[in-house]
């Protein structure tokens, strides 16, 4: 938490990290008093806290990743035979075994991650990274 100026006037605001398209951004948000900064910011740490938690009880098996770390290559959305190569009959059941865990949904032009789903490159990549 901090505080910043806004509209001449100084404010509490909670300053968080995100993902958003593929991009981490800094947003800052500001409200009219300090109690509605303190449950606005237990929501979010709620929120952030039952995603890690279904996160952990997740352990891809190397084809998921793949599969999922291609379509966050691919910009968070994808036509899976455009980024996978191999069998389309074996493809496409770990595809619907990611759908049911929550991790992809159908976008516009594909297979699009999730909010878990994007986590879950994101905490892999890490580990491999670090």
């Amino acid at each position: 938490m901090c505080i910043r100026d806004r509209g001449g006037k100084k404010r509490p605001a909670l300053v968080f990290r995100h993902v958003a398209d593929g991009q981490t951004v800094t947003s800052i948000a500001t409200v009219p008093n300090e109690r509605a900064l303190n449950v606005l910011g237990r929501y979010i740490k709620i929120e952030y806290d039952e995603a890690m938690e279904d996160l952990e009880t997740f352990d891809p098996t190397e084809e998921q990743l793949e599969i999922l770390v291609s379509i966050y290559s691919a910009g968070g959305e994808a036509n899976i035979a455009d980024v996978v190569t191999g069998d389309v009959a074996q493809t496409s059941m770990i595809l619907d075994t990611l759908r049911e865990a929550g991790l992809v949904a159908d976008g516009e032009s594909g297979a699009a991650l999730t909010r878990k789903g994007q986590m879950i490159v994101s905490s892999y990549l890490e580990s491999v990274n670090a």
